[in-house]
């Protein structure tokens, strides 16, 4: 159903994955607070242990004689060579709009809400502070639910305040996203999420690019080019919750969403459970032709060997 020009219209954006992940082996094992280039055990041991959060490859009473590499190839020599298992893991999540609930008070990482019928332990929830242009918001998993408090292991964004005016609470589990019904007189935003956990030298960059510029077929929403993404203007981009970005301009202002992989995410070492969020922004003038606006987005993540 299309509507007049100077009102509002639906979109909907489709998000997609993509994986390039380059590997190489190490003797070391790490985490986010220690890493092991070798280690050798005197006596007793295992030469394969592991648990929900480690695996250790060691030698008993005889320490391996040392690696040796070339262009082609790489040896370590002796009883059980040290092996490193590269673990990398990526999950993307995006906004669901059908979940909006008010909150009403912030604790900690207590969320007071008006209601927490339909969200459980485990999910990954969007807190937003006075929703639209600028708007605020963190990230986290669910912990444990009380009644209208819902608590999270960590939040992760922009410090805070919430105050019942114009802030709410969204799942991150819908399978498309969705900037809803957009109207002149106020900026759209949704979110787009992930999670990651990477055993990798130097950590990760996340990138993000457009199959082509947000359109319904015949008529399109401009980029942004100020750096501002304003109501009653035509015009679209995204900001990113990672504050550290060196490669573009996503971290301190609206940017604009190109064909060209452009870093919207970084992490400068091998880290567990990094969580990092783009704020999607659109907003239309009275002229904008009423219809349906999509375009496919790319998310990439590339391991920083």
């Amino acid at each position: 159903m299309c509507m007049n020009a100077h009102r509002a219209f639906p979109i909907l954006l489709c998000a997609f994955v993509s994986f390039l992940i380059a590997q190489i082996a190490h003797g070391q094992m790490s985490s986010t607070n220690y890493r092991i280039d070798w280690d050798a055990v005197n006596a007793g041991g295992d030469s394969s242990s592991s648990s929900s959060s480690y695996i250790l490859r060691d030698t008993v009473g005889t320490a391996a004689s040392g690696a040796s590499t070339s262009s082609t190839y790489s040896l370590d020599a002796g009883f059980r060579g040290g092996v490193y298992d590269r673990v990398v893991d990526f999950s993307v999540f995006l906004q669901n709009r059908a979940t909006q609930v008010a909150a009403t008070a912030l604790s900690g990482t207590t969320v007071t809400v008006t209601s927490a019928s339909g969200f459980s332990v485990s999910d990954l929830i969007a807190i937003v502070q006075n929703e639209g242009a600028s708007q605020s918001a963190a990230i986290g998993q669910i912990t444990a639910i009380a009644g209208s408090n819902i608590t999270v292991d960590a939040l992760s964004g922009d410090s805070l305040s919430i105050d019942g005016s114009n802030d709410l609470v969204y799942r991150l589990d819908a399978t498309s996203l969705s900037l809803g019904t957009l109207d002149s007189s106020f900026v759209s935003t949704s979110i787009v999420a992930w999670e990651s956990t990477n055993d990798v030298d130097d950590g990760f960059s996340v990138y993000l690019f457009e199959d082509g510029d947000l359109s319904d077929g015949s008529d399109t929403i401009a980029d942004v080019l100020d750096g501002t993404v304003t109501a009653g203007s035509s015009e679209y981009g995204a900001r990113s919750s990672d504050t550290t970005i060196s490669s573009s301009t996503f971290d301190t202002q609206d940017t604009a969403i190109t064909s060209t992989p452009v870093a919207v995410g970084t992490d400068a070492a091998t880290s567990i459970q990094v969580r990092q969020f783009l704020t999607l922004k659109v907003a239309i003038d009275d002229s904008q032709t009423s219809g349906t606006y999509s375009q496919t987005l790319t998310v990439l993540y590339v391991g920083d060997y």
